[in-house]
């Protein structure tokens, strides 16, 4: 297989000023900073990969001229973006992954393989098409969240339990007042890249209305050759979802079309073991001192004798998170002073409490 041609300085240059425009911090859907995002990006055809047919899009976007800003951001869909390769350093992310979480392997193997064989081949990285399935809080949004921020893709997050309104996604045709875009292109227009990662919450939970159904949106987008021609109903021009990779999670598979579940690698995330447990809470200890800002404050490993404390009666990934968020919280606000802060910066330890006890101490800063 031919290797695509290096990314053009231009195009580089304004990738990394999308990154860098997120100073750190998810906005918009996006996981991921500008130190995590690896230069491992090439495009298909020296340029960048066009989402949409340039003079369609802009005959659209004419029609009603009075939305500048809306139109100009979904103009870029017309635009060349670039396409992020699979790299060597994917495989080791998901290797060090499955080595601290083992009961979700039966995921991250699956994507592992599919992954090593776009690395042998220079391909872009798509992670395909999963259904995760489990009882709630045993980590399949934390997983996908994961995946997200360790690869460092851009990621939009959809709640689709109860809901029945597609115009969220698809977005309304213009015959209507208020009409506008759907959530889907304004997302992938915005991308710096042209293969994020798109994720379905609660799959099982969605119905329909007059306007349609969310599970024909999904099938839509689970179908390589409808996602190259996903259309928009404001903007009524084709637009190329093909190069996304798509996660869907669901509680139980049983209410979702067949057609949709045929076209998904389902894989069912089984609770962690007992022994299992001790790898997954440093696991989810650094995953929450990132999200918070607090690496570099507290110590970098947890000792042994906080595993048991933290472990008591939890059930759950979610549980353990809330405990571990509660434990950080409450090791803060018994700090008494900056100085002691300072004195303790760096070795600071977690401070196991019942999450389900009212607090009555000090306003922390956590």
């Amino acid at each position: 297989m031919v290797r695509p041609p290096a990314l053009s300085p231009a195009l580089l240059a304004r990738y990394q000023r999308q990154i860098l425009a997120l100073d750190g911090t998810p906005r918009h859907g996006f996981a991921g900073t500008a130190t995590q995002l690896r230069p491992a990006v090439v495009v298909a055809d020296g340029e960048g990969v066009r989402l949409a047919d340039p003079a369609k899009l802009a005959a659209r976007l004419h029609v009603d001229p009075g939305r500048g800003l809306a139109h100009e951001a979904l103009a870029r869909l017309g635009e060349a973006k670039p396409l992020r390769i699979a790299t060597a350093a994917d495989l080791d992310i998901l290797e060090a992954l499955a080595h601290d979480t083992p009961s979700l392997t039966g995921l991250l193997a699956p994507l592992a393989q599919r992954v090593k064989l776009q690395v042998f081949q220079q391909q872009a990285l798509h992670l395909g098409v999963h259904l995760l399935l489990g009882p709630p809080g045993n980590g399949k949004s934390w997983l996908c969240h994961q995946l997200a921020e360790k690869l460092a893709l851009p990621l939009a997050e959809f709640q689709l339990g109860g809901s029945g309104d597609t115009l969220l996604l698809l977005g309304s045709s213009r015959h209507w007042s208020g009409s506008g875009p759907g959530e889907l292109v304004r997302f992938l227009a915005g991308s710096p890249i042209a293969n994020p990662l798109l994720l379905f919450e609660e799959v099982d939970k969605t119905g329909g209305n007059q306007h349609g159904r969310v599970a024909d949106v999904l099938l839509m987008l689970a179908e390589p050759e409808n996602a190259r021609r996903f259309e928009d109903k404001y903007l009524a021009v084709p637009v190329d979802f093909s190069h996304c990779s798509l996660l869907l999670t669901a509680n139980d598979a049983a209410p979702i079309d067949a057609p949709l579940r045929s076209r998904c690698r389902a894989t069912q995330i089984a609770p962690p073991t007992a022994a299992e447990w001790p790898a997954l809470v440093q696991h989810v200890y650094r995953s929450v001192l990132k999200q918070q800002q607090l690496d570099g404050v507290f110590a970098a490993t947890l000792p042994d004798a906080l595993l048991a404390p933290l472990l008591r009666n939890c059930s759950s990934i979610r549980a353990l998170r809330l405990r571990l968020e509660a434990a950080l919280a409450a090791a803060v606000d018994s700090i008494a002073s900056a100085e002691e802060f300072g004195r303790l910066k760096g070795t600071l330890l977690p401070m196991p409490v019942d999450i389900a006890a009212p607090h009555t101490g000090r306003i922390g800063f956590v």
